[in-house]
């Protein structure tokens, strides 16, 4: 089988994992299927996604097809409804089962050439200060931000 022609589902797309992942899975020459909020549509699909599902209207698991891959992004995905879309002898993953990410070099590598080559971005929803810490927390927790947001720890001197 092609990558190309690999479906791979990605259940948050629209966060900081998840646009991480559709940017990765897209690189790698798969068919990506996202999952997201309506108002995420549009930007998840500027990210690479081939289909976009919005989660918030009814029935959206219905639209789901089987994929080769699955992959919960934010780790609060219900795991037995998520492998009704893997197909047999197919993966499913969550961040949930991971624990902490270990970096590998030739993994940080690679994020680098694809950088560098334009076809990886670090997506941005936010920038605080840390004066603003609780405030950061506080939009996170929400759970509405888009990507990543980040804290400064030091503001730069001019």
């Amino acid at each position: 089988m092609h990558l190309s022609s690999t479906p791979i589902l990605i259940y948050v797309a629209s966060c900081a994992a998840g646009t991480a992942a559709v940017q990765i899975a897209k690189a790698k020459g798969l068919q990506v299927t996202a999952v997201c909020s309506g108002r995420n549509t549009e930007r998840v699909k500027a990210l690479g996604a081939d289909h976009v599902i919005d989660y918030t209207k009814d029935g959206y698991d219905g639209l789901l097809l089987k994929y080769d891959a699955v992959f919960d992004a934010s780790g609060k995905i219900n795991k037995t409804k998520a492998k009704r879309h893997v197909k047999q002898n197919g993966a499913f993953t969550s961040v949930a089962e991971q624990g902490v990410a270990k970096e590998r070099k030739e993994h940080l590598h690679y994020l680098n050439e694809l950088f560098e080559a334009g076809r990886f971005k670090a997506v941005i929803d936010h920038i605080y200060s840390l004066d603003e810490i609780v405030e950061a927390h506080r939009y996170v927790d929400h759970g509405q931000k888009f990507g990543n947001v980040v804290v400064l720890i030091a503001e730069e001197k001019e």
